[in-house]
């Protein structure tokens, strides 16, 4: 199921990169800002993508059932779990036109 999601955000990658118009001349625009974490910028992404954050925090909340922990927490120890997800995420929240 990981390597699912790690596709779906490759694809995404893809498609944002496809689709931007003239994305050889112009500067895109950037969501996040000089010195923004990893995990700001990865929570910026997700906020901006409510589908692919509602399917991450249910992943993690079926791995952790009855943690205890915020929604928002167990969405980031399952990151912490899983880096070739976070790393996709981070990839894609370090495209500005994403």
């Amino acid at each position: 199921m990981t390597v699912r999601i790690t596709r779906l955000l490759a694809g995404a990658a893809a498609a944002v990169a496809l689709s931007a118009p003239g994305a050889a001349h112009a500067d895109p625009p950037c969501t996040h800002t000089v010195g923004q974490s990893a995990t700001e910028a990865a929570k910026s992404y997700l906020d901006r993508h409510p589908d692919l954050k509602r399917e991450l925090t249910d992943r993690a909340q079926a791995e952790t059932p009855g943690s205890g922990k915020t929604p928002t927490e167990e969405l980031f120890d399952y990151l912490e779990r899983h880096p070739d997800v976070r790393n996709a995420l981070v990839t894609l929240a370090g495209n500005c036109n994403s």
